[in-house]
């Protein structure tokens, strides 16, 4: 509708303005419509596209060649497998090897013969039977239990005599000869 047309009515002016934006209202929503169904045809459109490449994609396909694919999928998948079960099995032994009080993890977990061990999930057996034997093989390995005294006392500082009991070390005797005269 045209204003020109309300105008050849002979309508007033604040009428016009009215019904124009009436009309207006209602074009703006048919628009909207309009709008709303140009883009389901263009998402629809899109849809038909991708649906005809991918049949024409199977068309073109080999047959042999999605078997062979699909084969070195699955081995990869078994290599994964692998692999994340020995990292599974290598973290659990560590986190076990930690609780032994080593000197040195790591060198410790190169002693350790893992072919023998059987991982599970309740614990790893035959852990407990090697570490024991590094502990007698190699006890420099493990930290000391703090109440036992070291075999070889050689580097232990000396502690002297306690000068309250009457008795003077000799040392103490000396130095104070040395002094006092």
């Amino acid at each position: 509708m045209k204003r020109e047309f309300l105008e050849g009515l002979g309508l007033e002016k604040e009428v016009i303005d009215k019904i124009m934006e009436e009309n207006g209202k209602d074009i703006n929503a048919e628009k909207a419509k309009a709008t709303a169904k140009d883009d389901e045809i263009k998402t629809l459109k899109e849809q038909v596209d991708t649906a005809n490449k991918e049949i024409k994609s199977y068309k073109d396909m080999n047959i042999d060649e999605i078997k062979q694919s699909v084969e070195t999928w699955k081995t990869t998948a078994k290599e994964h497998e692998k692999a994340y079960e020995k990292l599974k099995n290598d973290t659990a032994l560590k986190d076990a090897v930690r609780g032994y009080d080593t000197v040195d993890e790591d060198v410790l977990m190169k002693l350790i013969d893992r072919d023998s061990l059987k991982f599970s999930e309740d614990g790893i057996s035959g852990l407990k039977e090697q570490i024991e034997g590094l502990k007698e093989a190699k006890p420099y390995l493990f930290k000391s239990d703090e109440g036992s005294k070291p075999e070889d006392d050689r580097f232990n500082a000396h502690t002297p005599p306690n000068s309250n009991g009457g008795s003077v070390s000799p040392m103490e005797e000396a130095i104070a000869n040395v002094f006092n005269e």
